[in-house]
């Protein structure tokens, strides 16, 4: 047991005496477990002269010019750096007097793209009268003309005047004659095919021919008849020149008797039902022409 103790116990000893044994390095106080020397150097004293090649940091190497290589490549080969140039400075040319001045162009518009324009137009119809009261309606044929004052080129006032006969629901002869003042709305005045709508007021006096009685006993007399209404359509109208355009829209209308007879004998009359008005509606096409100045 004491072997042991003393193999294990004198390595413990032999330890610190080592540590000790080891001389001393400048600067480091006697007896300092550990202490490394200082890589600074001591101040000179006040008034020695300074050596200054020991004082001079040393210079480092030029970095070499050589471009690394791979093995097995050719070394490269040093180009000389690129030299730039300033281009020669270019006098502008002085300026021309008789270069006419700057113009902003702008496309010119169509010629059917004006403002102001005065047009009449004629044209050929067919209408439709219908009430509720009664089963067929009545078809007319008829002429018309009209004087139309484009203000604008998308707005147009219109004026115009219309002549039509037929036969009626009764099968009797009948002729109007029908006036209109209405608006003309374009949608697409820059286009050659233009596009309307069209509003306005109507009014009509109408004669009709009886040439039955109520028993089949021949009587010629005639009844006149005034109406007044408004009218809503649609049309197109298509320019063929400058100054000619054709045109068709279709117009529907609605109008009551306006005539002092319309509250004692109603234009129309059911006798299965006893009911009876003075209000009927319907349409009528129109195919013309149009010529502007």
């Amino acid at each position: 047991m004491n072997a042991r103790f003393f193999l294990i116990a004198l390595p413990m000893v032999a330890t610190p005496t080592l540590a000790f044994a080891q001389p001393a390095a400048p600067g480091c106080p006697p007896g300092s477990w550990y202490c490394v020397e200082s890589a600074e150097q001591p101040a000179a004293p006040a008034g020695t002269p300074v050596n200054p090649s020991a004082a001079a940091p040393k210079a480092l190497a030029p970095p070499s010019e050589e471009l690394p290589t791979l093995p097995g490549e050719p070394p490269p080969q040093n180009a000389p750096p690129p030299v730039y140039q300033r281009a020669p400075s270019q006098a502008l040319p002085p300026p021309n007097p008789d270069r006419p001045p700057h113009y902003d162009y702008r496309p010119k518009p169509h010629a059917w793209y004006r403002r102001n324009e005065l047009g009449v137009n004629v044209n050929g119809q067919i209408a439709f009268v219908k009430t509720a009261m009664v089963g067929a309606p009545t078809t007319m044929l008829g002429l018309g003309a009209a004087l139309r004052w484009r203000v604008i080129p998308w707005l147009a006032f219109e004026g115009g005047l219309n002549v039509a006969a037929g036969r009626d629901t009764f099968s009797q002869l009948r002729t109007e004659i029908s006036g209109s003042v209405t608006s003309l709305v374009f949608f697409n005045p820059e286009h050659r095919v233009q596009v309307y709508g069209v509003g306005g007021l109507t009014w009509a006096s109408a004669s009709i021919r009886n040439e039955y009685t109520a028993d089949y006993a021949y009587a010629d007399y005639s009844s006149h008849y005034g109406y007044f209404g408004g009218l809503l359509g649609l049309g197109l109208e298509a320019r063929i020149t400058p100054h000619l355009a054709l045109n068709g829209d279709l117009r529907a209308f609605i109008r009551t008797r306006t005539d002092e007879a319309a509250a004692y004998y109603p234009e129309f009359y059911n006798p299965s039902t006893g009911r009876s008005s003075n209000t009927s509606a319907g349409a009528y096409f129109n195919m013309g022409m149009t010529l502007y100045f």
